[in-house]
C-alpha cells in the first residue's frame, strides 16, 4: 500500500519502511520523516521546508518552481487519489485549465477581429497603410498583411470575410 506524499497529498510513496527516501513523481518531494515532523523548518534533502513545498505545489505544480518542468513532475494517476472528491477535484481543475486556454484564445481572436474591422473601416475612407497604422498606434508590419488581404475585398472591405480568409491561410485550412 502506498503512503500519502506530505507535499502534494497524493498516494505516491512506495515504501513501508520507517526511513523512506522515495521521491514523489507528482510533486518531486523527497520523502523525509524529519522534514515532515518539523514542517516549518528547511532541513533535509529537499532544501526547503515542507510548508514552502506545499505552497509551491499549489502555485507551480511542484515542490520547487524549478521542478515544475514536465520532466520532473506529472499529474496524479487515478489510483493515487484518495477519494471520489479528490478525483472530481482533479477533473474539475483539468476542465478549468482547458476553459482558461479556450478563453485566452477567444480573447485573442476577438482582438484580432476588432483590428481587422478597424482597418477595413479606414480603408473604406481611402486611408493609406501608413495613416491607418499611425491612427491605430500599430507598426506598419502589423497592419500590412491585413491591409493587403482586405484589398481583395474592395470596395466593401467586409471585415468578416477578411478575417475568415486570414484565419484560413494562417491555419493552412
Amino acid at each position: 500500500m502506498k503512503k500519502k506524499c506530505p507535499c502534494c497529498g497524493f498516494y505516491t510513496i512506495d515504501s513501508d519502511d520507517e526511513v523512506i527516501t522515495d521521491i514523489c513523481e507528482v510533486c518531486f518531494w523527497q520523502y523525509d520523516i524529519t522534514a515532515h515532523e518539523q514542517h516549518e523548518r528547511s532541513i533535509g534533502p529537499n532544501g526547503i521546508s515542507l510548508d514552502e513545498a506545499k505552497a509551491n505545489y499549489k502555485k507551480y505544480g511542484a515542490c520547487k518552481r524549478e521542478f515544475a518542468d514536465k520532466k520532473f513532475v506529472r499529474k496524479p494517476l487515478n489510483e493515487e487519489l484518495s477519494s471520489k472528491r479528490e478525483k472530481a477535484g482533479v477533473k474539475y481543475m483539468q476542465r478549468w485549465e482547458e476553459l482558461a486556454y479556450a478563453r485566452e484564445d477567444g480573447i485573442a481572436e476577438g482582438e484580432h477581429m476588432r483590428l481587422v474591422s478597424q482597418i477595413c473601416k479606414k480603408m473604406k475612407m481611402n486611408q493609406s497603410l501608413e495613416k491607418i497604422a499611425e491612427d491605430l498606434v500599430e507598426e506598419v508590419s502589423v497592419i500590412e498583411p491585413i491591409y493587403n488581404m482586405a484589398k481583395n475585398y474592395a470596395p466593401n472591405y467586409d471585415p468578416e470575410k477578411v478575417f475568415k480568409q486570414m484565419s484560413f491561410e494562417f491555419t493552412g485550412g
